[in-house]
């Protein structure tokens, strides 16, 4: 499965991993997933890991769908906390930045973009040191 997830209580973290090529269907159902799980718990961090993802296969429509219902999904009490997208390559890096910029202006709170795994966990006021982190998420 290209979008898998994994729910940190300890950290109030939601890691997503999307690898090879991911599809408008694969981040659909990650979303619903994600919030719909047992382990979820309102105002969660969400980390994205980017690192190995090989396409986006989707345009401009269905970036707007997602914008969308991450807007409609802020709106509810089970809200995300900050967001932050690991992008290392140039094609996840371009598309998280299109996607922030479509989204960012009607969503609180802010969406970090990094190509360093430091420093996304920088952006969500996590420390990268941190011994459940390094031994816990992988990247």
């Amino acid at each position: 499965m290209p979008c898998t997830y994994e729910v940190h209580s300890n950290a109030n973290l939601l890691y997503c991993r999307l690898v090879g090529i991911v599809s408008i269907d694969d981040i659909r159902a990650v979303l619903t997933r994600a919030q719909q799980g047992p382990s979820f718990r309102p105002g969660m961090l969400v980390f994205n890991d980017m690192s190995r993802t090989a396409l986006i296969d989707f345009g401009f429509a269905q970036m707007m769908e997602i914008s969308a219902r991450i807007r409609r999904i802020q709106a509810t009490p089970k809200r995300f906390g900050a967001c932050v997208f690991f992008t290392p390559g140039d094609l996840a890096y371009g598309m998280a930045r299109m996607f922030r910029a479509l989204a960012e202006p009607e969503i609180e709170p802010s969406i970090g973009i990094c190509r360093d795994r430091d420093a996304s966990f920088k952006f969500l006021r996590m420390d990268p040191a941190d011994p459940y982190l390094r031994d816990n998420i992988a990247a």
